[in-house]
């Protein structure tokens, strides 16, 4: 896998302006002139263009991937400072692996099935990052694959499920220890049975998404629970789901600050303010994803749009937005993905140019954001 490296290349980011309006973003989309374009020193490395390669986090200057042969699966570590690629690890049976990931530390932690006779078998592993090794720490047979993990207060806890004999799927929150063990975590309101669709936390509390059905009609909720995991309130969102024909299949749900993102499986987006007892909606998009933001004391969150070369700087104080236009002087290229850090943007470029057999990544400093 040839890879050519080109260290503290300059970039200049052509940014344009737009603000929130209901469920529609307006956008005045004019180049801000020449003296206040940010001249951008930024790392790049050229790797070759393959649809099997998922990059799934970074740390620090360390961009952690995977290269998907079959059912063979090799993991490696580049480092931005040292130019080194390293092979980390091989999984020989691999299945699938989702979007869910989460730090404690330097550890990043995920889900991957793998295949086990004609079952899948989901495994949990920690890759450190000190280290650079990647070990198993826990599996499991439960039915729910592409399995939600979050911290909260520095512990591990995840969404699995398992399917009855009569074929009812029954949700429940696990805790996971450091040494593999599991303890699964009583969540519930009142009497009424729910089926949990998706969670997460922003580090104090836990929030789900759940599900019921009374006299034939599906019902939604954005709960919330404390860290000893006492509810402390919900909003019915079902009005969301109806209206935006989201039903329960949710790709990704994220909660930063005072908002939540939610995305379905036709890649729809809905950003909505929570409130005590209701939701304001920001903005709707297709096609538009959330970057992972793993610093909590950022007032920015961040999106992009596939298949362009816009980025979304999200306001939470404001709840304004600024679209940054990332064509990094080449308008061949569109951001195939983005992952984020407490200090840097890593984004992905793919060429749009038949011939061109390479993808090249930057990892941009956020402090050269305009504020």
């Amino acid at each position: 896998m040839t890879k050519y490296i080109k260290k503290n290349i300059t970039i200049f980011l052509i940014l344009c302006v737009t603000l929130l309006s209901g469920c529609q973003v307006q956008s005045n989309r004019e180049s801000v002139n020449s003296e206040l374009q940010n001249e951008v020193q930024a790392d790049q490395v050229t790797f070759e263009k393959s649809g099997l390669r998922t990059y799934i986090d970074i740390y620090e200057k360390k961009l952690f991937y995977m290269e998907i042969d079959g059912t063979t699966s090799d993991f490696y570590v580049y480092n931005f400072e040292s130019g080194k690629n390293k092979k980390i690890s091989t999984i020989s049976n691999f299945a699938l692996k989702g979007k869910s990931n989460t730090f404690v530390g330097d550890t990043l932690y995920f889900y991957i099935s793998t295949y086990d006779g004609t079952e899948l078998e989901n495994i949990l592993y920690a890759m450190d990052f000190s280290t650079e090794k990647m070990r198993p720490v826990s599996k499991n047979s439960y039915s729910k694959k592409l399995i939600p993990l979050i911290t909260l207060d520095n512990k591990l806890y995840s969404l699995q499920g398992k399917v009855s004999e009569e074929g009812t799927l029954t949700t429940f929150v696990e805790e996971l220890g450091s040494k593999g063990t599991t303890e699964q975590i009583s969540l519930g309101v009142g009497n009424v049975p729910r089926q949990m669709v998706s969670i997460d936390s922003d580090d104090e509390c836990l929030y789900a998404i759940e599900k019921d059905r009374k006299d034939s009609h599906l019902n939604c909720y954005l709960t919330k629970y404390n860290q000893d995991f006492s509810f402390t309130g919900e909003v019915n969102i079902t009005d969301l789901f109806e209206d935006y024909e989201i039903m329960d299949q949710i790709g990704s749900f994220f909660v930063f600050h005072d908002f939540v993102c939610l995305t379905d499986y036709s890649n729809n987006t809905i950003i909505f303010e929570r409130k005590e007892d209701d939701i304001d909606v920001l903005l709707c998009e297709n096609d538009m994803e959330y970057i992972v933001n793993n610093s909590t004391d950022s007032p920015y969150e961040y999106f992009y749009k596939r298949n362009t070369n816009d980025i979304y700087k999200f306001n939470t104080q404001s709840a304004e937005i600024q679209i940054q236009n990332y064509d990094l002087k080449n308008n061949s290229s569109t951001i195939r993905v983005v992952l984020s850090n407490q200090n840097d943007l890593l984004i992905v470029k793919t060429s749009e140019i038949a011939d061109d057999s390479t993808e090249n990544i930057y990892l941009i400093p956020k402090r050269y954001d305009t504020e």
